[in-house]
């Protein structure tokens, strides 16, 4: 899933914006970051947790973070919601090809709810119009 690659990315941004230059560091600013810009609460052991998994594992993606902290770190990275997320991601794959559309599955699970959300991508080459 793209779960490894939301939480490299959040790592790699915290990265860029603090001084700091051990993960332990840019796990500080993101918990903070995710407090005061998203009023999500995280400590930075369960962000380094994800990390060192994600580094020291590979592809093994043996944890799985809960759909909310998904949607902050997914507004973190500047998107709206992970929805978004996908559908950025899908655009920088380059799809092409009108009749064979590329979809996504995503499931948000709460404490309360459970939703999944299929996605379809479809793109149109569009040519540019000629600009007097």
């Amino acid at each position: 899933m793209m779960f490894r690659k939301i939480v490299l990315s959040a790592f790699a941004k915290a990265q860029t914006e603090t001084p700091g230059n051990t993960k332990t560091q840019w796990a500080d600013h993101l918990a903070i970051s995710l407090w005061c810009e998203c009023n999500y609460q995280i400590s930075r052991r369960t962000l380094l947790n994800y990390y060192n998994n994600y580094i020291e594992d590979g592809d093994n993606e043996e944890l799985s973070p809960n759909a909310k902290m998904i949607e902050m770190l997914c507004k973190y990275l500047g998107y709206p919601n992970y929805a978004t997320y996908l559908l950025h991601q899908a655009s920088m794959q380059g799809v092409r090809n009108d009749e064979n559309p590329q979809a996504f599955t995503y499931t948000l699970q709460t404490e309360s709810y459970k939703e999944e959300v299929t996605i379809l991508i479809r793109r149109e080459l569009v040519t540019p119009r000629n600009v007097a």
